[in-house]
């Protein structure tokens, strides 16, 4: 039983003290729900029922919300991609839109290029380059690199404005 439910340590963010909590996951309906509980909770039968009985009513309703909001950020008919890369924390995140053919070697190589070039030059801000399968542009701010890849038969101007859309909608949060 000691590992149904383990305890993992939290940092309260206000005083810096480390508090021990019990971790429990859910999954049902699509959906994966992390609870805490107090270190102290006694994980009993009618607890663990009345629990899954509460559960199995609301997940269905949190996984319907969560969809919307996804498919609200993710648009599938969104011809933008983009691939970000946090150099502080080595965090890496890829639009669900990249797949197999689009993340391809050239692709790849000429990522490593860019990432090299902001690597090489603290200065440099911004990239373009343009083949005749897309845009590529690279942003960088604060070891905080964004790649973003568009078709190419989008003009420069549609470019710019996609990408002034595509960074107020995906990385607000981000200093640029």
């Amino acid at each position: 039983m000691r590992n149904y439910a383990p305890t993992i340590y939290l940092t309260d963010e206000q005083s810096g003290d480390v508090k021990p909590y019990k971790l429990m996951v859910y999954i049902g309906h699509k959906t994966m729900l992390a609870m805490l509980f107090e270190v102290d909770q006694v994980f009993d039968h009618k607890l663990l029922s009345d629990l899954d009985s509460h559960l199995a009513k609301h997940a269905p309703v949190i996984s319907q919300l969560i969809d919307i909001a996804v498919n609200k950020v993710l648009q599938p008919d969104d011809p933008c991609k983009f691939f970000y890369y946090n150099e502080g924390n080595m965090a890496v995140k890829v639009s669900n839109l990249i797949t197999k053919e689009v993340f391809n070697y050239e692709l790849k190589l000429m990522l490593n290029q860019m990432h090299e070039n902001f690597s090489e030059d603290p200065d440099l801000q911004e990239q373009q380059q343009n083949n005749q399968q897309y845009w590529l542009i690279g942003l960088n701010t604060c070891g905080r690199e964004i790649y973003m890849i568009m078709p190419s038969s989008y003009s420069s101007t549609k470019v710019e404005t996609e990408k002034k859309k595509n960074v107020a909608m995906y990385f607000q949060n981000l200093f640029l």
